[in-house]
């Protein structure tokens, strides 16, 4: 939090944990992700209320009900401060764990739920989406406003997921999309919304260092990363590569959870069409520096023969 500034920021206990039963079927159904954690407003409170069964409250601090509120008029707001966790099995077993969180509204978009009073590049990338979708009209703003959640349920209600007004796992995957890989063909394509956005062309791995078959996620991504030497007789007494021409990642990393598999940039630009690669899926470096932009963590890999 050191390098951004901040209107207000708020240090003190979380809001109210609820501890409540629930199956698989009542997360997927309301849009929710097991194991995360998110503000909520008043409307969507109650509807949960009304859908749960018995629950109990635990209350919190009101520091954090603060910092919400001034978010949600706009300010940029921060907040720090220990959560506790309850989880309750069938069994009525009961465990607990109790963390420090920092709260900021400036994620990508992909990496945090976003509700009324989120500020930041992400929501800028949540209203580009839904300005795409035909469902938000005027320029990006930032602010999770009310505009911005009135074109949410409207997005949400056109691909049949429920008109929450929050971008939750479900409406963001649909926003985010996938990335398709076909090796025969040398191509990478992003998809989003069931159509092809961007076609790109790609070296694939030599015939010794096949690049696996597959269905994979972004795990990372990392901007003039520095290269490492892999534990492969290949790579054997090669030393690190900072940053700069002569890197073999290029200008940018999107690492897969394929183990050592990615996608980057490539100074040899020749080899870019070609089986070139230890296994890793090399572009030329304005199309990896476009494609970054493009993709979150989280968002599906598929890589086809």
């Amino acid at each position: 939090m050191v390098d951004k500034t901040y209107d207000v920021v708020g240090i003190g206990n979380a809001i109210v944990d609820i501890i409540s039963r629930c199956d698989e079927g009542f997360l997927s159904k309301h849009d929710l992700a097991k194991g995360s954690m998110r503000l909520i407003d008043a409307d969507e409170a109650n509807r949960l209320y009304a859908a749960m069964g018995p629950a109990v409250e635990r209350s919190g601090g009101s520091v954090a009900n603060a910092i919400a509120g001034l978010a949600s008029f706009g300010a940029k707001c921060g907040f720090i401060g220990r959560v506790a966790v309850w989880v309750r099995d069938r069994a009525g077993n009961v465990a607990t764990k109790k963390l420090t969180v920092v709260v900021d509204s400036s994620e990508e978009l992909g990496e945090a739920t976003l509700v009324r009073g989120a500020r930041g590049a992400d929501v800028v990338a949540l209203q580009e989406r839904l300005k795409t979708a035909r469902v938000y009209r005027g320029k990006p703003t930032g602010v999770f406003d009310a505009k911005t959640y009135k074109a949410l349920r409207k997005y949400q209600r056109k691909r049949k997921i429920a008109p929450t007004g929050v971008a939750g796992p479900r409406t963001l995957r649909a926003m985010i999309g996938r990335i398709v890989i076909n090796l025969g063909q040398f191509k990478l394509r992003l998809i989003r919304e069931g159509r092809v956005v961007k076609t790109y062309e790609i070296a694939i791995g030599q015939s010794a260092y096949p690049t696996p078959t597959g269905r994979y996620a972004v795990i990372e991504k990392k901007k003039d990363p520095a290269w490492f030497p892999p534990n492969s007789p290949w790579a054997k007494g090669l030393g690190p590569i900072p940053p700069g021409p002569g890197n073999p990642l290029g200008t940018r990393w999107i690492g897969t959870s394929a183990p050592a598999i990615g996608m980057h940039g490539t100074y040899a630009d020749y080899s870019v069409g070609t089986a070139a690669s230890h296994g890793c899926l090399r572009m030329h470096i304005p199309d990896v520096e476009e494609l970054y932009e493009q993709v979150s963590v989280g968002m599906p890999v598929i890589i086809r023969a």
